[in-house]
């Protein structure tokens, strides 16, 4: 009789176990698709005085056709890593291209000599917001939820 109950028993822990890798997979598939589906925006500090950006002032401040800020200051670009969702996202919709082709050209233009304000890179969001936070002259971008610095601010949303 103890014998069938220990078995009932770990069959009942099994199946709530498989329940709850269910549940939790489908969490984690939940949150990915929300992401996924998730706007990007543009941000700057909060000492930088823009109040808010166009995409086509972002589109020029990327492909170098404006370099300082309207107060002369230079302006600091910073870039995700080409494989990252937001960086993705950001350059089809800011920029019309790729994310590796973007980066193919800022290799061309820097062997060329003719990068005149290539953007940093920076291997991830939180990294992005905590150099943006820190100068000023800084310009990035990553997914609304990954904003959690009130040392930034958001000056375009990419839907």
């Amino acid at each position: 009789m103890q014998m069938k109950c220990r078995k009932k028993l770990f069959r009942k822990a099994a199946v709530m176990g498989l329940v709850t890798i269910a549940a939790l997979g489908f969490s984690l598939f939940s949150t990915a698709l929300a992401k996924a589906g998730e706007a990007v925006v543009v941000i700057v500090s909060a000492d930088n005085p823009m109040k808010a950006l166009s995409v086509e002032e972002v589109h020029k401040y990327y492909e170098n056709d404006i370099l300082n800020w309207p107060n002369g200051k230079k302006i600091v670009l910073y870039d995700l890593r080409t494989k990252d969702e937001a960086r993705q996202r950001f350059s089809e919709a800011v920029l019309g291209k790729d994310p590796q082709k973007v980066a193919m050209e800022w290799a061309n233009k820097k062997i060329t000599n003719t990068a005149k304000n290539p953007p940093r890179t920076v291997r991830s969001a939180i990294l992005m917001q905590e150099r943006v936070a820190k100068d000023p002259n800084a310009i990035g971008y990553m997914l609304k939820s990954d904003v959690t610095s009130n040392k930034v601010k958001i000056v375009t949303t990419i839907e």
